[in-house]
């Protein structure tokens, strides 16, 4: 809330220098009230754009926006031109007399420009945006399959006088996990669930060895065929 306050103190701030300072050139060089007023909107147009895409940017970062980060740069060179664009226009209505009609007919022109790069970019950082998280889950399919085995390597850890045969298969296991490569394959997706589901069973069964040891050795022999069928799945 105190950012919000001090933002709207820091924009008022500089709309009132906008207003001194257009006032100032309309007394000085003679403008037109009407083009006088089209000038301060149009730089209250870039004031508050600019301001909006100087701080935007860092909480999109801090939030993960990816479709706001996504679009920056195309979004801050649409606005670099058309700011210096709109201001060449204003000093050459300063300069040249140029008709209230024909500069408000440029502004417009350059508004609508900004506009539509405006449009682009976000149709292009949603494209980027849902590439990213497509591949953000598919890396994080396969990292599931990591993190399962890792667990079940912990619980071992625990267990005293824990069968070879377990060890050998969790080894097993992990070593195969390096010739695992991104998937974003249905079928590779479906084994990676299941992969970890059968995992996380075999984990919770494991407080109980004694009992529970047949149903791990089934499970951990469906683990290790899993893992084979994820191997051979390819894009």
């Amino acid at each position: 809330m105190k950012h919000k306050i001090i933002s709207a103190v820091i924009l008022l701030a500089l709309e009132a220098i906008i207003i001194s300072l257009a006032l100032w050139a309309g007394e000085h060089f003679d403008i037109p009230t009407n083009i006088l007023v089209l000038d301060i909107v149009v730089l209250t147009i870039m004031l508050v754009l600019g301001g909006y895409e100087s701080f935007q940017p860092l909480f999109a970062m801090v939030f993960k926006k990816l479709n706001e980060v996504a679009s920056l740069g195309l979004r801050w060179m649409s606005l670099t031109f058309y700011m210096v664009c709109a201001l060449v226009l204003i000093v050459l209505g300063v300069i040249i007399p140029i008709s209230f009609f024909f500069q408000l007919i440029g502004q417009v022109f350059l508004l609508v420009i900004l506009l539509g790069s405006y449009l682009i970019s976000s149709t292009t950082a949603g494209q980027i945006a849902k590439v990213a998280e497509t591949e953000n889950n598919v890396i994080a399919g396969r990292q599931s399959m990591r993190t399962a085995v890792s667990q079940i390597k912990d619980e071992l850890a625990i267990i005293s006088q824990a069968p070879e045969y377990i060890k050998e298969a969790v080894d097993d296991m992990e070593e195969k996990m390096r010739y695992i490569s991104p998937c974003e394959n249905p079928e590779a997706i479906a084994y990676e669930k299941q992969f970890a589901d059968i995992a996380e069973r075999v984990i919770i069964a494991m407080s109980n060895l004694e009992i529970n040891e047949e149903a791990i050795k089934k499970d951990l022999l469906r683990l290790q065929r899993l893992i084979e069928n994820r191997k051979n799945t390819y894009n």
